[in-house]
């Protein structure tokens, strides 16, 4: 579960709001805190990304952000889009996407980074 909060809670009030659902709850029912985060991007069902506070690094979960057929590059061109979209910077997003298109028309990306494993 994921909710947004005001701007000027603190983490203490985040874990007191959660707690006191958490009591509200049956039984068998578990209501834990696992984490704080600054922006969500929310895909679909079970793929969305996560922006950590501070200088932590981008939490992609999901097929639509991570499958291990994906190549490194496709990776690396999501995560920095997705911290453009965060930070409202729809020119950087275009940035990013140009600049992997030139380093792939270029063929400036080592073979790992455009290859998959497949089994």
């Amino acid at each position: 579960m994921y909710f947004a909060v005001p701007d000027d809670w603190s983490e203490d009030d985040e874990r007191r709001v959660v707690a006191e659902v958490a009591a509200l709850l049956p039984p068998l029912v578990q209501l834990e805190f696992e984490g704080r985060y600054a922006a969500m991007l929310s895909h679909e069902s079970k793929n969305y990304a996560l922006e950590p506070y501070g200088e932590g690094p981008l939490i992609l979960r999901g097929v639509a952000f991570r499958s291990s057929r994906s190549e490194p590059f496709g990776e690396a061109f999501l995560r920095r889009a997705i911290r453009c979209l965060f930070r409202d910077d729809v020119a950087g997003v275009r940035d990013a996407y140009l600049a992997t298109v030139t380093a792939l028309r270029r063929r400036a990306l080592p073979t790992r980074d455009v290859a998959a494993r497949v089994r």
